[in-house]
């Protein structure tokens, strides 16, 4: 079973309050894929085989979520990035608005093993077609810890939670990223996973946030 989220609250004392009152739950229903394909393996634990997949939590908070996951190593098929580049790594999609308005907060396996943020930012684009790879942003840790590729066959946990400007990562209970992603309040959706060329069979947790729990559209591919 995940970890409470409330748990957080010991190495994040910034954001307490939020994480304290923060309900978490393990998705079993509602995870919407909007890209690639997952298999459902039963009692709130999913597959990921797509070299891209991503989702969201339909009627989740935006700001809090946690991931355990079981690295299965690469995926059979391989997708490089439009510079070329091929990365492997999987993390949270945080205000999910669309392809194009999102806050990205990864762990990247390959090539340069760490945790890595960045912030989507389109405001008159909706649509993967209008805004492709336009609109990053990457963010620069506050204060950050080395962290290493994990290795097949081993399970690990992620948590991020988004507090106003700051953003904090924890794995494995040790915080390792916390920045300020400047002023995301203009994008708002739910929190997601997205992963990159990376095999693995995870449980997602995410707080409810009563809204709206109907899985959108699936849009063209998703960057």
């Amino acid at each position: 079973m995940l970890l409470s989220l409330a748990a957080f609250a010991c190495t994040a004392p910034v954001a307490r309050e939020h994480a304290r009152s923060a309900s978490t739950a393990i998705v079993t229903e509602g995870l919407c894929v909007t890209e690639g394909e997952v298999q459902n393996r039963g009692r709130g634990r999913f597959e990921a085989t797509s070299p891209a997949m991503r989702a969201v939590v339909a009627g989740s908070e935006s700001e809090i979520a946690e991931l355990r996951f079981l690295y299965k190593g690469p995926t059979a098929e391989m997708a490089r990035f439009a510079d070329g580049e091929l990365r492997r790594q999987v993390g949270f999609k945080l205000r999910a608005e669309d392809s194009c308005n999102v806050v990205y907060a990864l762990w990247r396996f390959e090539p340069r093993p760490g945790v890595f943020v960045s912030v989507k930012r389109n405001p008159d684009r909706h649509h993967h077609v209008e805004c492709a790879d336009f609109g990053y942003e990457d963010v620069t840790a506050l204060r950050s810890t080395p962290v290493r590729a994990p290795k097949v066959g081993e399970e690990h946990v992620m948590r991020a939670l988004l507090d106003g400007r700051n953003l904090q990562v924890v794995i494995d209970g040790q915080a390792v990223w916390e920045g300020d992603v400047g002023d995301v309040s203009s994008i708002v959706g739910p929190a997601g996973i997205r992963t990159d060329n990376a095999r693995l069979v995870f449980q997602l947790a995410a707080a409810r946030s009563g809204g709206d729990d109907a899985c959108p559209t699936r849009p063209a591919p998703m960057s």
